[in-house]
């Protein structure tokens, strides 16, 4: 529907599985498909948004070592906060993205946030002072080297201070239908997409589309996707634990 190309051609052509390859193993972001948005003012991009998963997989893949360390446990508070702190530092000396390495440096610092949050749910308390607090500081920082990871922090606070709310029907309702992470995951292509079809779109009309598209995408890859998958986890993670307990117990045991 997008491409240029036949559908014979296309489906023929190696990109397609070329495409398919470095998607999948996190490569890159940037693979093209045959004649797909060749003529919009971003060109040959078909979905801009998958550029962050690989450093999302790495930031995982470490918190899976440090468990498999046994490093996750009541300590995880104090962990998490050393990790943010180091990243904070080591995160200052960069002032844009110009490499992978540096793209992980913000992403980690993102995550350890994030990790920190998460660990300290119980004792921190958002509200408009502490908002105000980091926004000051951000702006403050924003000149020198600090600024970068004082703006991520600032983010941070304002994000989870708004996203913690209780805010009725509509916190019900998003409770039941998380759809943020697939309206990120098919906010471009859908985008791109309405801008091919509708080339006189305006861009509130566009956005407006967009958004409301990417809703509906985001619900459906919620209900068909994500959700069925977390209830694996729920059944897998006690079994892990089990099989884990039970060798545990054979290693001690006098017979053996």
């Amino acid at each position: 529907m997008t491409t240029t190309l036949p559908l014979p051609a296309y489906l023929a052509d190696a990109q397609v599985i070329g495409y398919i390859g470095k998607t999948i193993t996190l490569v890159t972001a940037k693979a093209t498909l045959p004649g797909v948005f060749d003529t919009l003012p971003v060109a040959g991009e078909s979905n801009l948004s998958l550029w962050t998963l690989k450093y999302e997989v790495l930031c995982h893949a470490l918190l899976a070592i440090l468990t498999g360390f046994g490093l996750k446990t009541h300590a995880g508070q104090v962990l998490a906060i050393a990790i943010a702190v180091l990243t904070l530092t080591f995160v200052s000396a960069v002032t844009s993205p110009k490499t992978t390495v540096d793209n992980l440096r913000r992403f980690l610092l993102c995550f350890c946030l994030g990790a920190a949050a998460y660990e300290l749910r119980a004792h921190v308390r958002y509200s408009a002072v502490l908002c105000a607090l980091v926004a000051g500081l951000a702006l403050a920082l924003f000149p020198t080297r600090l600024g970068v990871p004082a703006l991520l922090l600032a983010t941070a606070v304002l994000s989870l201070t708004f996203g913690t709310r209780l805010w009725g029907h509509a916190s019900t309702l998003t409770d039941r239908f998380d759809a943020s992470y697939g309206i990120y995951i098919y906010g471009w292509p859908i985008g791109q997409t309405v801008l091919y079809l509708v080339p006189s779109v305006t861009a509130i009309g566009h956005q407006v589309t967009t958004v409301l598209v990417s809703a509906m995408f985001g619900i459906a890859s919620w209900l068909l996707i994500e959700r069925p998958a977390l209830k694996m986890k729920r059944h897998m993670v006690p079994a892990l634990r089990i099989r884990n307990t039970s060798r545990g117990s054979q290693a001690l045991s006098p017979n053996r």
